[in-house]
């Protein structure tokens, strides 16, 4: 994951220490400022639910108490792949075809690729249902659809099976021939 940064004021000259409270584990040292300004950088956090906390110590070694709790969850994991894309009965004659599949998470952002491009995206229902449809017309021609789960974390699943689709011209309509 990114790098994750935490700042906060203390004594000027202070030694700032960050502990991850539930495992009482030192995770960082960092000096104060002589304005008292201080930011703790780290390289990435674990998954799962964390308790952090600072203490501080002045030039007199003076050791503060505890500061309050900072409680987090930390999500650093994809969605399952989509499966089971499947063409809307209803779409089957239009150059904006739309997709419907299950099994996803409630909330989820659904993001509809086409040649790996994206061009549509929606939200999975409640349970677990969601339909897709492209923002504009697809251009005339073959397409491998794909869609890609994302989280509320930002995490990204895998793209599903590509489906194949064509969008022909016909007596000036476009359809859809899947």
């Amino acid at each position: 994951g990114a790098p994750v940064a935490f700042s906060g004021a203390a004594e000027a000259l202070a030694t700032v220490r960050l502990y991850d409270v539930a495992s009482n584990t030192l995770l960082a040292t960092q000096l104060a400022g002589d304005d008292g300004k201080w930011t703790i950088s780290l390289a990435s956090l674990p998954e799962g639910s964390l308790r952090l906390a600072t203490t501080q110590t002045d030039a007199a070694n003076n050791l503060s108490a505890m500061s309050p709790e900072l409680a987090l969850v930390v999500d650093k994991t994809s969605p399952l792949a989509p499966a089971g894309l499947k063409l809307l009965a209803a779409s089957a004659n239009v150059a904006t075809p739309a997709f419907s599949g299950d099994a996803g998470a409630a909330g989820d952002v659904v993001k509809l690729y086409a040649g790996g491009v994206e061009v549509g995206s929606s939200v999975v229902a409640a349970d677990g249902k969601w339909e897709v449809a492209p923002s504009n017309a697809l251009a005339q021609g073959a397409h491998e659809i794909t869609v890609r789960f994302m989280d509320t974390a930002g995490n990204v699943s895998e793209a599903s099976t590509a489906l194949a689709t064509t969008i022909v011209a016909a007596a000036g309509a476009a359809l859809f021939a899947g």
